[in-house]
């Protein structure tokens, strides 16, 4: 049996900090300030791989080769590993300024208006492993260290990205336990730095732009305050556009790794629906809190490369824009939450109960991912005003649910394959096996915290 390992060292710096400055007049105030982010890291990965026995509890294997001419050659080293077969390298710094202001004023008897705007600016520089190699080395006696890959160039990353985002909304209250307001955002954000980290050729990525994270949302609420119940009805539409990344399979190209990764234009979803968050009192001991969500999320803009010719750069790709009007990935229409808390004194019991509904598997909506749920249980005790223990079981009745997943079989229709994954491909293989990352199961917690 095959055994790969894989090893990766990765370090980061991170520094953050925010300033706010506020001003409240008799019927309106301010706040202004500024947000600063800077990361740096670095990641070396390398692999080996080896044989194993196929046995319950594998051993990897030490293997000689006997020459007719009486010599022994060590084809692996003694723990059963061979030639080191990946390098992974890059590095990379990400800084963002942000710059901001709201404002809230009231305007009118039982009227309010709030808004706020962000400038975020925000920049990339990396270096991504380009090309790497083998390096013969003179090991007339070993095979497992007579070569191995090195890095033989460095791709360099830079990308200024700016965005605006804004929001306002206009509050009305009937009285001092009902109210009402309508709001309407429109947010942008640099995407994570990992779009990033996968560019490795100005021929695989040519002129990959800096795309954005947008979300336009409008939502209504209505909330209810008294001392029995807290209410919040919130319906709300979205259009949210998300960068899109795939990964193609390289042939004649700067490098030589078999796959690589491409970022697609972005992607728009539409998802509408309703939440519905409560607390409800019954006594000074036991109350109950729940959240409820309805939603339907639809596919607008869903974008993906195919290699009609086959393996090679993404100049002989093609983009096509496919699957309106299909559901959104991994996007449930029901979600629900219940917790009930006991307090008496210094001691709390708490159980909650979770429930993910049913959700497509992917945007093709290649098949269905089943709904789970799970329950947890709390109790704590404050020992004295300091001090307190805490006794924690996650997924209480050890439930199962599946959260990830990947098709069986090697790419390009297998690994790695899961947006593009069809209803017909399964319906060609209906018994292969699906690869899944599924919740947690039981754990046991204890807690000891003590108050200086």
């Amino acid at each position: 049996m095959g055994d790969g390992f894989y090893s990766e060292r990765l370090t980061d710096n991170e520094w953050q900090g925010t300033f706010t400055a506020t001003k409240k007049f008799e019927t309106m105030s301010f706040a202004a300030g500024a947000y600063f982010d800077h990361t740096s890291f670095e990641n070396n990965a390398v692999g080996v791989f080896g044989l194993g026995t196929l046995t319950p509890r594998p051993e990897m294997l030490d293997v000689t080769l006997q020459t007719p001419g009486g010599k022994t050659l060590q084809v692996t080293n003694p723990a059963g590993f061979s030639t080191q077969f990946q390098v992974g390298y890059d590095q990379a710094t990400w800084q963002q300024i942000s710059a901001f202001f709201s404002h809230t004023w009231n305007f009118a008897d039982n009227w309010s208006l709030d808004w706020g705007v962000r400038h975020e600016h925000t920049t990339i520089t990396a270096e991504n492993i380009a090309t790497s190699g083998p390096t013969t080395v003179s090991n007339s006696n070993n095979f497992y260290n007579d070569q191995y890959q090195a890095i033989d160039t460095l791709f360099g990353v830079n990308r200024a990205i700016d965005n605006l985002a804004y929001s306002a909304a206009v509050n009305y209250e009937f009285d001092k336990h009902n109210s009402v307001y309508f709001r309407y955002s429109d947010g942008k954000k640099a995407p994570n730095l990992s779009v990033f980290e996968g560019l490795g050729s100005s021929v695989t990525s040519p002129g990959t732009p800096a795309p954005t994270q947008n979300v336009r949302q409008f939502e209504l609420g209505y909330k209810v305050e008294n001392p029995r119940l807290s209410l919040e009805v919130t319906p709300f539409y979205s259009l949210l556009g998300v960068p899109g990344n795939q990964i193609l399979e390289g042939s004649g190209i700067t490098t030589t790794a078999l796959l690589y990764n491409v970022t697609t234009p972005t992607n728009q979803t539409r998802d509408y629906g309703v939440e519905v968050d409560g607390t409800v009192r019954f006594n000074e001991n036991f109350f109950v809190r729940g959240a409820l969500t309805w939603q339907k999320a639809t596919e607008l803009h869903d974008y993906h490369y195919i290699q009609p010719n086959g393996p090679g750069p993404i100049q002989d790709a093609i983009l096509i824009d496919s699957n309106q009007g299909f559901e959104s990935a991994n996007v449930p229409d029901w979600m629900a939450t219940i917790t009930p808390t006991y307090t008496y004194g210094r001691f709390l019991a708490q159980l909650q109960w979770q429930y993910m509904g049913a959700r497509a598997a992917n945007n093709f909506d290649a098949w269905e991912i089943p709904a789970y749920q799970k329950t947890n249980m709390t109790f704590q005790w404050e020992l004295t005003s300091n001090a307190y223990v805490a006794f924690t079981v996650n997924n209480l009745f050890n439930g199962q649910g599946v959260t990830e997943w990947s098709a069986g079989g090697p790419y390009p229709d297998g690994l790695f394959v899961t947006g593009t994954y069809t209803k017909a491909q399964l319906a060609a293989n209906p018994n292969q096996i699906f690869s899944i990352l599924q919740i947690p199961a039981r754990a046991y917690f204890a807690k000891f915290g003590y108050k200086f």
